[in-house]
Parts: C-alpha cells; structure tokens; sequence
C-alpha cells in the first residue's frame, strides 16, 4: 500500500538563535515525529562509518542479534515488532 510522502522539516543546527531551533524541532516532533539535521558539524566519514556498521548489525542473523538485546539502559537491541 502506497503512502503519502511526508515533508520533513529541515532543521540548521547553524543558527545562532537557538529558542527558534528548538522550537522548530519541536514542531517537527509533534507534527510528524521525524526532521532532517543540517549544518550539525558531525564529520561525514564518521557518519559513513557509523552507517556501515549499522548494515553490519542489522544484516546478523536474528540468533545473534538476540545476544545483544536492549537493557535496563535501554541499550542494545530491539527486535522488529517489538515495540
């Protein structure tokens, strides 16, 4: 089933008045629960690295993935459909 395509805020970690960035990340909460970051000074090879480990996790099989689930930190895994 095809969905509508969702308009995401673009939210410029840049600007210096920071009670209009935190009121449009807010927004961008409450409106649609997602928002796409720009200027947030994170280099890109470390974004490309923390990417590739994702994929590396993710593509584990489930029994493995298993030996990793979620503490009382809520750190770790979370199986699909979980929540």
């Amino acid at each position: 089933m095809p969905s509508e395509p969702v308009n995401l805020a673009c939210i410029d970690l840049s600007n210096p008045d920071i009670k209009a960035t935190a009121a449009q990340i807010r927004k961008a909460c409450l409106d649609s629960g997602f928002f796409y970051v720009v200027h947030h000074g994170i280099d890109q090879d470390f974004l490309d690295e923390v990417f590739e480990q994702s994929r590396r996790l993710f593509a584990l099989p489930e029994k493995e993935k298993m030996k990793l689930l979620r503490n009382e930190n809520h750190r770790g895994y979370t199986p699909y459909q979980a929540e």
